[in-house]
C-alpha cells in the first residue's frame, strides 16, 4: 500500500512538472512548441538520468537536428527515411557501447514531430525539443530518479548488423507510410524503434507486449472517450495517463495499454477515437508481423552462413 501511494504521488508530481510547463509553452509560444517542449522532457530527461550528460547532450543536439530537417523533409519520403532510418542506424550501433536507449530518443523524437510544415514551424518544434530536454535534465536531476539499468551490450560487428537491421526497417517504414499519406503513420516506426531487440528472445516478447498492451487500451480508449465527454477533461485525462505510464508499471504491456489510452484521448481533438484506435492497432500489428518473422528469418540466415553462431544472435533496440 505505502509503494502504491509513493508511486501514484510520484505520477502526480511528474505530472505537475511536465505537462503544467509543456501547457504553458504551447500557450504562450505555439502549440509546436509545446509538443516539442512536452517530447523533450519525457524522453531527453531521462537520457540525462541514464547515460549522463555527454551522452544527454549528444543525443540533444542530434534529436533537434533531426527534428527541424524531419519537419521540413516531412513530405519527402526519401529523404524523411534518410532521417529517420540514419538516426536509427546510429542508435543501434551504440549497442557497442550499451547506450542504444541514449540515442534511440532521436528517430523516436523526429518521428513523432515529422509531419510536413514550414521552417518556421521546424524552428518551433526543434528549439522547443531541445529547452524541454534541458528542462527535463535539470527537473528529474533534482527528483533524484534512480537511473534504469543501461541496455545489452554487443560486440562491433553485431552493433552493425543490429543498426544495418534497425535502421533499414525504420527508413523503409518511413517511405511506405509517408508515400501513403497515412494519418499517424509514424505509429509504425515507433514500433519498429520500441519492440526490435538486440536479441531475438528480446524482440519476440516485446512485440506481443505491445500487441497485447495496444489491443487492450484501444478497447479502454473507446470507453474512456465515450464517457468522457468534456475536451479539457480528456486532454488532462490523456496526459495524465502517458506519464503515469513510465512510474506506475514496469510491465511493458500495461505501459503501453495506458500510453495508447491517452494518446487515443489527446489527438481526438483532431482524431475520432474510432479511427485512432484502428489506426494505431493497424500499424502496430503490422509492424508487429514484420518483426516476428524477422525474428524465424534472421536465425536461419545466421545459421546457414555462419554455423557456428549462438542460437540467440543479435536482430535489431530498446532494452
Amino acid at each position: 500500500m505505502t509503494k502504491t501511494v509513493r508511486l501514484v504521488g510520484l505520477a502526480v508530481l511528474l505530472y505537475l512538472i511536465v505537462a503544467v510547463p509543456s501547457v504553458i509553452v504551447g500557450r504562450t509560444i505555439s502549440s509546436h512548441a509545446g509538443l516539442g517542449f512536452l517530447i523533450g522532457v519525457a524522453l531527453f530527461g531521462v537520457v540525462a538520468v541514464q547515460h549522463g550528460p555527454r551522452w544527454w547532450g549528444g543525443a540533444t543536439v542530434l534529436g533537434t537536428v533531426a527534428v527541424f530537417l524531419g519537419t521540413v523533409w516531412g513530405r519527402d519520403p526519401l529523404l524523411l527515411a534518410l532521417v529517420l532510418g540514419g538516426t536509427a542506424l546510429v542508435a543501434g550501433t551504440a549497442t557497442r557501447w550499451a547506450r542504444q536507449g541514449a540515442l534511440l530518443a532521436v528517430p523516436i523524437s523526429a518521428a513523432v514531430l515529422s509531419s510536413p510544415a514550414t521552417s518556421a514551424t521546424a524552428l518551433d518544434r526543434s528549439l522547443g525539443l531541445a529547452a524541454g530536454a534541458a528542462y527535463g535534465a535539470l527537473a528529474l536531476s533534482l527528483l533524484h530518479i534512480p537511473a534504469p539499468p543501461l541496455g545489452t551490450r554487443l560486440s562491433v560487428r553485431a552493433s552493425w548488423l543490429y543498426g544495418g537491421i534497425l535502421g533499414g526497417l525504420v527508413a523503409a517504414a518511413t517511405v511506405v507510410v509517408t508515400d501513403l499519406d497515412l494519418p499517424h503513420g509514424y505509429w509504425a516506426t515507433l514500433t519498429l524503434l520500441s519492440v526490435m531487440q538486440p536479441s531475438i528472445v528480446g524482440s519476440t516478447r516485446k512485440t506481443l507486449q505491445r500487441v497485447a498492451g495496444t489491443v487492450v487500451g484501444s478497447g479502454v480508449a473507446l470507453l474512456v472517450a465515450a464517457a468522457v465527454p468534456a475536451r479539457d477533461a480528456e486532454l488532462a485525462l490523456g496526459l495524465g495517463l502517458i506519464v503515469s505510464s513510465v512510474v506506475i508499471t514496469k510491465d511493458y504491456a500495461v505501459r503501453t495499454a495506458l500510453m495508447t489510452v491517452g494518446v487515443v484521448l489527446l489527438i481526438e481533438g483532431n482524431t475520432p477515437p474510432e479511427q485512432a484506435v484502428e489506426l494505431r492497432v493497424g500499424l502496430t500489428v503490422a509492424s508487429a508481423a514484420i518483426v516476428l518473422a524477422l525474428c524465424v528469418v534472421i536465425p536461419r540466415i545466421i545459421h546457414r552462413f555462419a554455423p557456428s553462431s549462438p542460437a540467440d544472435p543479435p536482430t535489431a533496440a530498446t532494452p
